[in-house]
């Protein structure tokens, strides 16, 4: 299985560079999340790698191959994407969504064959979703959604995984649901995935290493442990936790603090206005 390799990826909106100088290795069988404020440059480095946005500078690599020289078809049979907010068209049903992830393994106007069938089924039991083949996207839930999109990817048969954000919108049980499938496939099939993740206590329990990202460049890389630390979290985040210990596992577990800081005395100062209304009131 491949080794993925990123290096000094760059890339920038107009003037504003929104990644500057990002590196990273992802082995086969790893998990390795990026976790991050909003507008640290996450999703840009999914899309950056994936070449849906071209790089300004640096290099991305699969087992020493530029994927620069592959073609679309080429790197679709190597790396899938499942992003943030797929837009799936509502009428489709969802054997139909699965099976267009055999479209790189085809060529221009060629039908499924028995294998691709095979592949399709094989990837939407692993998902959970045969059941649902037959249903249309339009009739799914959220978490079934995101279910048939990751069947999707891995009816690319792909050796390397991008999760942008796959929990986002789900609830605490599908969140679960969703991570324990990709951490059972990534085991049975020696996928490397990369995990964008906002919730770091998800981000500690799912991921082998992290990468902390902070307005566009590498904050912190590491363990869990490593990486989420009451420091790093409040120089990146600029907010007060504790991290304390899971009690089952050890691993780092964040903690808000509410009402400290600024923050507390913004509310305190809020309180005492709304007092003040309520006795000009009376």
């Amino acid at each position: 299985m491949a080794c993925l390799n990123v290096r000094r990826l760059t890339f920038s909106y107009g003037a504003r560079c929104v990644l500057n100088g990002v590196s990273l290795n992802l082995a086969a069988g790893e998990t390795l999340g990026v976790i991050g404020p909003n507008g640290s440059g996450k999703s840009t480095l999914i899309r950056a790698i994936s070449r849906t946005l071209p790089l300004k500078a640096g290099s991305v690599s699969l087992d020493d191959r530029d994927l620069c020289s592959l073609s679309r078809s080429q790197l679709a049979r190597q790396i899938a994407v499942v992003p943030q907010n797929p837009n799936l068209p509502e009428a489709f049903t969802a054997a139909e969504i699965v099976t267009m992830g055999r479209t790189p393994h085809l060529s221009f106007l060629q039908p499924e064959g028995l294998r691709d069938l095979q592949v399709v089924e094989r990837a939407m039991v692993a998902t959970d979703t045969w059941s649902l083949a037959a249903r249309r996207i339009g009739e799914l839930s959220g978490g079934e959604r995101q279910r048939v999109v990751l069947a999707r990817a891995l009816a690319q048969e792909p050796e390397v995984l991008l999760l942008d954000e796959p929990t986002a919108h789900l609830d605490i049980n599908y969140q679960v649901a969703l991570l324990d499938l990709v951490n059972d496939l990534k085991d049975q099939q020696g996928l490397g995935v990369l995990l964008v993740l906002h919730d770091l206590n998800l981000a500690a329990q799912y991921c082998q290493r992290l990468l902390l990202l902070h307005r566009g460049e590498v904050f912190a890389r590491g363990s869990p442990r490593e990486v989420i630390t009451e420091a790093n979290i409040k120089a990146v985040y600029g907010a007060q936790v504790h991290i304390l210990p899971h009690p089952l596992n050890r691993l780092p577990t964040t903690v808000v603090v509410p009402g400290n800081g600024n923050a507390r005395r913004r509310s305190l100062a809020f309180g005492a206005a709304q007092e003040g209304v309520q006795e000009d009131g009376q």
